[in-house]
C-alpha cells in the first residue's frame, strides 16, 4: 500500500503524490460520472546519483499551470537516509514533461 498525501486539480488533471514512491500520478477524472477518463501518468521524483530517493516526504502539491507543480516537503522522520534530510522542510518547484 502506498501512502497518499495529496491530491490537487488543474483544470481537467488530477496530481496524486505517492509519498512511498516519491511519484506523482497525473490523470483526468469526470466528476459527473465520478471516473477516472484517462490511465495516467506516473512521474517519480528526482533521485540521486545512486537512484536513491531524495525527495522522501513531499506533503502537499499545488498546480502552478498545466506543466509546472509546487510540493511542499514535511521534516525528514529519525528513521529515515541521511538522504532525505537535505530536502526536508522545504517547497521544490517542478515541470512536467509536455504532452502529460
Amino acid at each position: 500500500m502506498h501512502m497518499q498525501s495529496k491530491c490537487a486539480c488543474y483544470a481537467e488533471a488530477r496530481g496524486i503524490i505517492l509519498q512511498e514512491n516519491s511519484a506523482l500520478w497525473v490523470g483526468n477524472f469526470d466528476f459527473g460520472p465520478m471516473e477516472f477518463t484517462t490511465l495516467g501518468k506516473v512521474y517519480h521524483f528526482p533521485r540521486d546519483n545512486n537512484c536513491d530517493i531524495i525527495y522522501c516526504t513531499v506533503e502537499g502539491l499545488s498546480w502552478i499551470d498545466h506543466h509546472r507543480i509546487a510540493v511542499t516537503l514535511d521534516q525528514a522522520k529519525a528513521d529515515q537516509p541521511f538522504v532525505c534530510t537535505p530536502k526536508d522542510q522545504s517547497i521544490a518547484v517542478f515541470m512536467l514533461p509536455h504532452g502529460s
